[in-house]
């Protein structure tokens, strides 16, 4: 396996990047391979332009595409770009299926593509970007999760560096814009682990989810969804509410996962649109970022990593977790540059086979390593906690927050017992 990243923000840097895989495409032997394009830069011209030189200069890729809130290059983000990833596979075949699936089509294609999968001899795994803004995951995942369980299934949905532009996919053939992309992963030489890592913390009490319809969350414990945000978090129901509230995701437990639900925007008769959906019956909490929570998971997931010896490390990373760290963003990427050759970009949600089930999760960072066969990466040190000499002042901040939130929960679950104890003694 074999990885070629460049980021482009002239067009006619395309072609000189290019050469350099041909170069090497003539000398060496490929079973497959696949151009990712990670789209910062939504200029149609532009990125019509880049798809049309890696179709000309590589016409055996396979060219898989998404417009993105943020590109990863070498485990740090780059200024907004168009982020070609070139992955070049020695025994591997890959093959990719694209749909224009439209919204009520999810049940049936999902079916048929469960068939397509078992029907694949020897595939190891399913890369999937689904165009979760147009048609329903909620819908599609259970009948897809019908295929053979050992197959991996990982990968993302596109979204933008501004919320109200526009999310898409694409394929090489003429910018053909799609809902869904599967790419299937077929050889005794290939490897592929997964592994996320959340971070957010419960507070408060739990919720039950009393009325929702896929994505839209409409009553909490019987009242209206919004009131939770108004009343608790004094956020209103506002042109800024996606801003003020998404530090504050749901948490929910369901399939033995933890994950979690961005609230999107607010409606005018009291629902939440949320990233992804939920089910009535569910149980829910307010949830709140904590810095050393989260660097503590990065820091075993990168352990984990290493001792599969990836060759190519893939990282979907939520863009709400792009804004809460702000310009920290690298320390959770940069573990995994120490591990092995790392990209990938920040998605509108991650998507991830986890625990039998696929799940769309919100808010998670997701970690995909790649191997053929059983060398495995470079030597390099296990990736470690980065301890910055400015901050302090964060840290702090994070743990005076964490113990509020503990207060909070210790407190709640005094009330919840008195309120159990007095209605045992009635």
């Amino acid at each position: 396996m074999k990885q070629f990243q460049f980021e482009i923000r002239a067009t006619e840097w395309v072609q000189a990047e290019l050469k350099t895989v041909r170069a090497w495409l003539d000398e060496n032997q490929s079973s497959a391979v696949v151009a990712y394009v990670f789209a910062g830069l939504i200029e149609k011209r532009r990125l019509e332009k880049v798809v049309s030189e890696i179709r000309q200069v590589l016409p055996e890729a396979i060219i898989a595409g998404a417009s993105s809130a943020g590109e990863i290059l070498h485990g740090e983000v780059v200024a907004q770009s168009i982020l070609i990833n070139i992955v070049v596979f020695e025994t591997t075949q890959v093959t990719m299926h694209a749909l224009q699936m439209k919204a009520g089509e999810e049940v049936a294609e999902g079916q048929r593509l469960a068939a397509v999968i078992d029907a694949t001899e020897q595939c190891k795994a399913v890369e999937i970007f689904a165009d979760s803004w147009r048609i329903s995951t909620g819908k599609l995942f259970p009948e897809l999760n019908k295929c053979n369980s050992r197959v991996k299934m990982f990968g993302a949905a596109p979204y933008a560096h501004d919320v109200k532009n526009r999310k898409f996919l694409f394929t090489g053939h003429d910018m053909e814009e799609v809902t869904l992309l599967l790419l299937l992963f077929t050889g005794k030489d290939f490897h592929v682990t997964t592994d996320y890592c959340i971070g957010w913390q419960p507070v408060g009490a739990p919720m039950t989810v009393t009325k929702a319809d896929g994505a839209t969350l409409y009553e909490l414990d019987g009242r209206p969804a919004i009131e939770i945000y108004e009343k608790y978090l004094q956020i209103a129901p506002d042109d800024h509410f996606y801003e003020n509230a998404f530090e504050f995701p749901f948490l929910l437990y369901t399939h033995d996962t933890y994950k979690l639900r961005i609230p999107f925007s607010s409606m005018p008769d009291g629902a939440i649109s949320l990233v992804a959906p939920v089910q009535e019956g569910d149980t829910m909490f307010l949830s709140y970022g904590d810095v050393p929570t989260i660097l503590a998971e990065i820091v075993e997931a990168s352990r984990r990593m290493e001792r599969f010896r990836p060759q190519y490390i893939r990282l979907y990373d939520c863009a709400t977790r792009r804004t809460f760290w702000k310009k920290n963003i690298n320390r959770e990427l940069q573990p995994f540059q120490r591990v092995a050759e790392t990209g990938g970009f920040f998605t509108g949600g991650e998507l991830l086979r986890v625990n039998g089930q696929m799940t769309h999760f919100n808010s998670t960072l997701l970690i995909i390593g790649m191997r053929e066969g059983t060398n495995g990466a470079r030597e390099s040190a296990l990736a470690r906690r980065i301890e910055d000499a400015d901050d302090g002042g964060e840290m702090q901040a994070s743990s005076m927050v964490r113990r509020m939130a503990h207060y909070i929960n210790v407190v709640t679950q005094e009330v919840q017992d008195a309120k159990r104890q007095l209605h045992l003694q009635q």
